[in-house]
């Protein structure tokens, strides 16, 4: 376990959450893929995502085409096409119930990673995939200059109705036929696609938003109204998203699937849950920004035999709150030490009850995560 001291970089930087989508690469493969991996193989790109619910739009995958992605077989035979990164950081989270029994190995070994086969990202462009809970039977794997391979896995699906970099990057591909041809990318791989609604977002009017807004496809409104003709455009994207995503979760309902007209903050949880019982996706964590330890090596989030208490438990939350916050029952020292008693309290969710070294509390091991 690499602590808060034990880091060189990366202080305070804790475990982030996605749900890797498995899109299966359609057969035959292309001659350099299956120079090395059998045919049969079940073959996925595993793009990293926090919104599983919105997997119901997806048109395309997009990959960096000067990207190293490998290609890891796990234990259950499955190969993923990632970056070694994110691989590294899946072999250490196999998940073992409160007795010790093995769940849901990935690796072979705990921490080991097996690689049949390293490819640019050049290599997977034009990849015919079938990608779950699409409404097309067959997607295509596009070029996405602004992926960071220092992030999630290096593969992004492509969901244009609720992502503004995904709209534009499409749009991009499908206005310029150049554009396409530098990619060695034929028509049908891009031009048949369309934006599918699938969330409703209606936000009301506020001293934020004074007019209000309402769309189908908010990253279509979003971009067009913010005139983005690039993806070169950051600033403009960043604002784009910020727009989408934080009123999608807040005032998004779903429009398809099985929660349709349920609010997305309710929809996602169950939709993550539904993909990972149906074997199409996988919980995978990896920290949330760059940490490094000491010894120079950059950390991984992985499975250690650590106990958590849940602070953020609704009812333990609001008896605290109601606790701290009543002058009969708590006297702070002063308004400053009420304010840090709060503001703890709107972020503390999980936290280690005891140490794995040094002064501490030593229990029996359960199922956290650590970087």
């Amino acid at each position: 376990m690499c602590a808060d001291h034990d880091r060189a970089e990366g202080e305070g930087v804790g475990p982030q959450e996605y749900t890797l989508i498995k899109l299966r690469v359609q057969e035959p493969f292309p001659p350099k893929i299956a120079a090395a991996i059998p045919a049969g193989t079940r073959l996925f790109l595993a793009p990293a995502t926090l919104r599983p619910e919105t997997m119901y739009g997806q048109t395309n995958c997009f990959v960096l085409p000067e990207g190293d992605y490998g290609c890891f077989k796990w234990a259950n035979g499955d190969v993923l096409v990632m970056s070694r990164r994110s691989a590294l950081n899946l072999a250490h989270q196999s998940f073992r119930d409160t007795d010790g029994v093995t769940t849901r190995d990935h690796a072979s070994a705990w921490g080991a990673v097996e690689c049949l086969l390293m490819l640019k990202g050049s290599d997977l462009l034009g990849l015919p995939l079938s990608a779950p809970r699409a409404p097309y039977p067959t997607v295509y794997v596009l070029p996405l200059m602004s992926i960071s391979m220092g992030k999630g896995t290096g593969v992004v699906t492509s969901v244009p109705s609720d992502a503004p970099d995904d709209y534009v990057a499409l749009k991009e591909l499908q206005d310029k036929p150049e554009y396409r041809k530098k990619f060695g990318l034929t028509d049908e791989m891009v031009m048949p696609f369309a934006v599918v609604p699938i969330i409703n977002i209606t936000v009301p009017r506020s001293a934020e938003e004074p007019d209000g807004w309402s769309s189908d496809k908010a990253a279509e409104l979003w971009s067009e109204r913010l005139q983005i003709k690039s993806t070169k455009e950051r600033e403009k994207l960043d604002e784009a998203k910020h727009k989408t995503y934080n009123a999608g979760f807040s005032f998004g309902k779903m429009l398809v699937g099985p929660y349709k007209g349920e609010k997305v903050s309710i929809a996602k949880p169950k939709e993550k849950a539904d993909m990972v019982a149906a074997g199409e996706a996988l919980v995978y964590f990896e920290p949330e920004g760059f940490v490094k330890s000491r010894t120079g090596e950059e950390c991984v989030v992985a499975m250690t035999d650590q106990w958590y208490l849940k602070y953020g438990e609704e009812s333990w939350r609001a008896s605290v709150s109601a606790h701290v916050n009543d002058p009969a029952s708590f006297a702070p020292y002063s308004q400053e030490i009420l304010d840090k008693f709060n503001f703890t309290l709107g972020w503390l969710n999980e936290w280690a009850c005891s140490r794995l070294f040094g002064l501490g509390t030593q229990v029996e091991p359960s199922r956290p995560f650590f970087v």
